[in-house]
């Protein structure tokens, strides 16, 4: 994990529906984004809790160094995702 950037909006309450929807916005050489929502179902409403982008790098532990991702994994996304992530 290379960053996160989060972005609360409301607080979760006790009893509270809580969604989470997670998609692959962006994939680069060596890292990828994670788009995540948290979302609330409250008196019959739906209402987004938090957002945030996470930074995923990919990574050799043998070398300790950044490595570009594994082709298995961007056609993983790309088979997944129904909106195609960014190439960068």
């Amino acid at each position: 994990m290379g960053r996160i950037d989060i972005k609360y909006l409301r607080p979760i309450e006790f009893g509270d529906e809580v969604w989470a929807y997670t998609r692959c916005s962006r994939l680069g050489v060596k890292s990828y984004d994670l788009e995540n929502i948290i979302a609330i179902r409250r008196d019959g409403q739906d209402l987004i809790a938090a957002r945030a982008i996470v930074t995923m790098v990919s990574f050799d532990i043998n070398t300790k160094k950044s490595k570009p991702i594994d082709q298995i994994i961007i056609d993983k996304v790309n088979e997944f995702e129904i909106e195609k992530p960014i190439q960068s």
